[in-house]
């Protein structure tokens, strides 16, 4: 079975994913789009969830927890025309993937 993408995000970055074919949702409150986010994860069809940093960054808790949560769906913060994702230093990107300090 094929797995679907999906967007949630400021007005131009979904209709700009929408021209390829990739569902989505326009939305600036963080509490439509933590629900949304949430249906999302449930749903066996939806391999990878995109989100605009400019949203991402007001459900950061909802997101990471989701992350830890399981495997699928993938969740990627994407940048948009206005904001660009919080990066997470490279030391704690290893301490998550490997489960050790350096």
């Amino acid at each position: 079975m094929e797995k679907r993408v999906f967007v949630i995000g400021d007005r131009d970055t979904v209709l700009g994913f929408s021209l390829i074919g990739v569902e989505g949702m326009v939305t600036d409150d963080a509490g439509l789009a933590a629900e949304k986010l949430n249906d999302l994860a449930r749903d066996p069809d939806i391999g990878i969830i995109l989100v605009t940093s400019g949203i991402g960054n007001k459900m950061v808790a909802t997101i990471e927890r989701l992350k830890e949560a399981g495997a699928l769906p993938i969740i990627l913060e994407i940048p948009d025309r206005l904001t660009h994702p919080e990066r997470m230093p490279l030391r704690e990107l290893v301490r998550r993937a490997l489960g050790i300090s350096v």
